[in-house]
């Protein structure tokens, strides 16, 4: 159920990317984060590790965030099936007429007894 949750706040996200502070791709309502009750272990962790990189806090925090939540070289699940649907000629109107006839009642939930 909680992977549904994320994956549900996930599409939503990315239908109204404005709902998070972001627009088009880009920084809008949201530019800054604080981030309360961090560790002093975690903070001289951080900082331990921007004296090595060379960097600030805040540049060390940003790149560890975007290392952990946008690995590169990950798969891009909808830009894929954007490009897999367009080379096989599948259109709006099909994805369309298939919703229309699946069957919206949940499966039985597997059971291993």
């Amino acid at each position: 159920m909680l992977q549904a949750a994320h994956a549900a706040k996930a599409v939503a996200a990315f239908e109204n990317p404005s709902a998070l502070g972001y627009h088009n791709g880009r920084e809008s309502a949201l530019k800054n984060l604080l981030i309360g009750q961090l560790s002093q272990g975690a903070l001289n962790a951080l900082r331990v590790q921007a004296l090595d990189n060379k960097r600030s806090l805040e540049q060390e925090a940003r790149a560890l965030l975007e290392d952990i939540l946008c690995p590169k070289g990950r798969l891009h699940v909808g830009s894929t099936l954007a490009a897999l649907s367009q080379a096989h000629g599948l259109r709006n109107e099909d994805v369309e007429a298939l919703e229309a006839v699946r069957d919206a009642n949940p499966s039985p939930p597997m059971w291993f007894g």
